[in-house]
């Protein structure tokens, strides 16, 4: 005998609700299994990560106005006595609603001290000693930062300052005298004759790209210069 569609419906409708009360069943079932700390450590975790992605940015944004990273995490918020250009404070209050249990930018969820490590120039690792609080170990949490846009942006207007120059001495002075392809003598040349403000100083900071190379040069007569620490 065929069944009439609405007693399959109701069998249909039987099944889901067997179905949704197994599943309420092997989830409580779980959680009652698995301990509270875990939930309670991997909270702390996700909550270290964040807080060490905003410290990042922020050691980020130190280094962009300093040019230089902090001597301690404390110094995002009083500012060093001879960072001269210092715009902080950096760090911002974070005890509020949408950060109820957030440490400040110093230490872990844990309550341990982040550690800050500089690796080079412009590079540096943030680390959390994670949950077990032994160092070095696979438990740890680390982020890295690096500052390279921020070189790159120096960088390009250094070089921008100095083309001007390059180009004003070869409307000025070529076909007859073009400019040397030894860098040196040509921003030796360029500051002697007015093209680049002179002083040590000045010489100091245009002779060499942000990360410490010295620039380069086509061959005579030159119309550009470029950095070889792309």
């Amino acid at each position: 005998m065929a069944i009439a569609p609405t007693e399959r419906r109701g069998d249909e409708r039987g099944f889901s609700l067997i179905l949704i009360v197994v599943m309420v069943g092997v989830l409580a079932l779980t959680l009652a299994i698995i301990p509270e700390d875990v939930f309670i450590q991997a909270t702390y975790r996700e909550k270290t990560e964040l807080e060490m992605e905003w410290v990042a940015q922020l050691l980020h944004d130190y280094y962009a106005d300093v040019r230089s990273f902090p001597a301690s995490l404390a110094e995002l918020e009083v500012k060093p006595e001879a960072a001269n250009q210092w715009l902080g404070p950096y760090a911002i209050d974070r005890s509020d609603a949408d950060h109820e249990a957030a440490n400040d930018h110093t230490a872990d969820a844990w309550g341990r001290a982040f550690t800050f490590v500089v690796t080079g120039l412009g590079k540096g690792t943030l680390s959390s000693v994670g949950r077990d609080g032994v160092a070095s170990t696979s438990d740890d949490i680390v982020v890295m930062i690096d500052c390279a846009d921020v070189l790159r942006d120096e960088t390009l207007v250094e070089i921008d300052i100095i083309e001007a120059a390059i180009l004003a001495w070869n409307v000025d002075c070529l076909p007859a005298s073009p400019l040397p392809a030894d860098y040196p003598v040509l921003l030796d040349t360029l500051q002697t004759w007015g093209y680049l403000p002179q002083g040590a100083d000045v010489t100091a900071e245009l002779l060499v790209d942000a990360w410490g190379a010295q620039y380069v040069t086509g061959p005579s007569p030159v119309f550009d210069i470029d950095s070889t620490s792309w």
